[in-house]
C-alpha cells in the first residue's frame, strides 16, 4: 500500500524533529561536559594572550583588560615578576608587594614546571571540579613575567543533569509544536496536489469542466497546474475536433446512403419510364410488321413517333444532367437580361397559355450572370410544371422582382397543394407525387425540377418550392449584376 504524500511529509518532518531532539539529549548526556571544558579552556587561553599583548610595564592597559575579563568571565588574574606580585585582579586582599606565601593557593611550588619552548613563552593548565587555572610566562624587557589565571566553574555534572531535564521538557514541547506545524505544512503542500489529482481524474474520464489552480505558492505546483490545464484545453479541443469529424463522417455516411437510395430510385425510375414506351414500341411495331387486320396504322405510327420523341428527350435530359453534375460541360457565363428572356418564353408559350388566366409582372430590365441556354431550360421546365398541374381556366402567375443584390423569379399555379412529405423530395430525380407513376399523357418523367435545381446550384443561386393559398409556387434566386 502506497503512502499518500501528505502522510509522507508529516512522517518525514516529525522524524527530523524527533531525531534532532534525541541528538540533543545524547549530546547533553555524553558530550556536553567535554565540550563545556573545551570552551572554558579556549576562553582562559584567549585571556592569557590578551594580557600578554596588553602588557607594557605600566600595567594600565593590563588593568583594563584584567578587569574586563573578570567582569565578563569571572577570571582572576595574578602577575609575578621574580616571584613578586606586581598585579592582581579578583583578589582584593592581595597587594602588589606581597609574595606567594600569603595564600597557600599561590605557593611557589604549585606552579607547574614550564618546559623550554622554541618561543619565549609558555602556558599550562590545571583543572578540578570547581576551577580551571592557567599558568604561563613571557619575556618583557629581558624580564620573565609569570601569569596565573583562575576561572571558577560550577559543578558540571549537576549543571548537565539540570539542563538535560529541562531539555526533555523543551523537547516534548518542541515535538508537539513541530507535529502541529508539520500537519499544517503537509496539508498546505498536499492540498494543491490533491486538487491537481482530482482534475486529472476528471480529464481521464473526458470531463474538461474543471481546471487546476495556477496560483499555487510553489513554482513547481504552479507549473504542473499550468501543464494540466494546457493538456485539458488541448484534449478538449481535440475532442471537439474529433466529435465534429465524427459528426461529419456520420453525415457523409448518411449522405452516401441517401445517394445510394437516389441512385437506386433513379435506376428504377429510368427503367420504369423506358419500359412502357419500349413495350409500346415493341407491340406497335410487331403489329405493323405482322400486318394485323383492323388496326389504325396512322395511330400506331403517331404513337411510335411520340414515344420515340419521349425516349429521346428523356435520354437527352439525363445526359445533360450527368454532364453538368460531373463538370464535363462548362457553362458559358455572360450577362443575361432575364426579364427579356422571360418575355420571349412567354411569347413562345402564348398558344399554350391562352387556356389559362396568366398574371404577368416583370421588371423592365434585370441582368444576371448565367448561361442563356440553361436559364431558358430552367424557366421552361418550371413553366411546364405549372401548366401540367393547373386545370384549364386556372391561374398561372409569373413575377420577376429585383433588389440591389438579388433577382427572384416566381412562377405559381392554381391547383392541388403538395403535402409536406413530398416537398422535401420534390427536387429529386424521377420523383413524382404520383407514386403509381400512371401515364397522364403529359410526358412527365420527373426530371424537370431536378434539372432546375442542378442548373441553379451551378450558377450559385437557390431554388425553393412551397404551397400558397391557391396552389403551389416555385421560386429561383440569382445574384444580380
Amino acid at each position: 500500500m502506497k503512502i499518500r504524500i501528505r502522510n509522507k511529509i508529516l512522517i518525514t518532518i516529525c522524524s527530523l524533529i524527533l531525531l534532532s531532539l534525541v541528538g540533543q539529549i545524547v549530546f547533553n548526556q555524553f558530550f556536553s561536559k567535554e565540550f563545556f571544558m573545551k570552551q572554558q579552556e579556549r576562553i582562559i587561553t584567549e585571556a592569557f594572550y590578551q594580557i600578554k599583548e596588553g602588557y607594557d610595564g605600566e600595567l594600565e592597559n593590563v588593568n583594563d583588560i584584567a578587569e574586563s575579563l573578570h567582569d565578563t568571565y569571572g577570571i582572576k588574574t595574578v602577575i609575578f615578576n621574580n616571584d613578586e606580585i606586581i598585579y592582581s585582579s579578583g583578589y582584593p586582599f592581595m597587594k602588589q608587594d606581597h609574595r606567594l606565601d600569603i595564600n597557600p593557593v599561590f605557593r611557589n611550588d604549585e606552579f607547574p614546571a614550564i618546559p623550554a619552548a622554541p618561543f619565549d613563552e609558555g602556558k599550562d593548565f590545571m583543572e578540578d571540579t570547581e576551577r580551571m587555572q592557567l599558568s604561563g610566562k613571557f619575556n618583557y624587557n629581558d624580564e620573565e613575567i609569570r601569569v596565573l589565571m583562575t576561572l571558577q566553574i560550577a559543578s558540571i555534572d549537576n549543571s548537565i543533569s539540570v539542563f538535560t531535564e529541562a531539555n526533555i521538557y523543551i523537547s516534548v514541547a518542541v515535538l508537539i509544536i513541530g507535529v502541529l506545524i508539520a500537519v499544517v505544512v503537509s496539508k498546505n503542500i498536499s492540498r494543491p496536489i490533491s486538487d491537481i489529482e482530482a482534475v486529472s481524474k476528471k480529464i481521464a474520464m473526458l470531463d474538461f469542466s474543471s481546471s487546476a489552480d495556477e496560483e499555487n505558492s510553489t513554482a513547481e505546483l504552479a507549473s504542473i497546474a499550468q501543464s494540466v490545464n494546457q493538456m485539458s484545453r488541448q484534449l478538449s479541443l481535440n475532442m471537439q475536433e474529433l466529435t465534429a469529424a465524427n459528426e461529419q463522417l456520420q453525415k457523409d455516411i448518411e449522405y452516401r446512403k441517401q445517394v445510394e437510395g437516389y441512385r437506386r430510385e433513379f435506376i428504377a425510375g429510368v427503367s420504369h419510364e423506358m419500359k412502357t414506351p419500349l413495350a409500346l414500341l415493341q407491340i406497335y411495331t410487331e403489329n405493323l410488321k405482322n400486318n394485323i387486320q383492323g388496326i389504325d396504322k396512322d395511330y400506331y405510327c403517331d404513337t411510335i413517333v411520340e414515344e420515340t420523341e419521349k425516349l429521346s428527350r428523356m435520354v437527352s435530359d439525363m445526359l445533360e444532367i450527368s454532364s453538368i453534375d460531373s463538370g464535363f460541360v462548362k457553362m458559358n457565363l455572360e450577362d443575361v437580361d432575364i426579364a427579356e428572356l422571360c418575355r420571349d418564353i412567354i411569347n413562345e408559350y402564348q398558344p399554350v397559355l391562352e387556356a389559362y388566366q396568366v398574371n404577368i409582372n416583370l421588371a423592365e430590365k434585370v441582368v444576371v450572370s448565367g448561361d442563356i441556354k440553361y436559364l431558358e431550360q430552367v424557366i421552361k421546365n418550371i413553366l411546364n410544371n405549372a401548366v401540367q398541374h393547373t386545370t384549364v381556366g386556372g391561374e398561372i402567375g409569373i413575377v420577376l422582382n429585383c433588389t440591389e443584390n438579388q433577382v427572384s423569379l416566381e412562377i405559381s399555379n392554381e391547383g392541388e397543394q403538395i403535402s409536406e412529405e413530398h416537398l422535401e423530395h420534390i427536387w429529386d430525380a424521377f420523383y413524382r407525387t404520383d407514386k403509381s407513376r400512371t401515364r397522364n399523357g403529359k410526358n412527365n418523367v420527373g426530371l424537370g425540377l431536378y434539372i432546375v435545381k442542378t442548373v441553379i446550384d451551378k450558377l450559385g443561386g437557390s431554388c425553393s418550392i412551397g404551397n400558397t393559398d391557391k396552389g403551389v409556387a416555385v421560386t429561383i434566386t440569382l445574384n444580380s449584376r
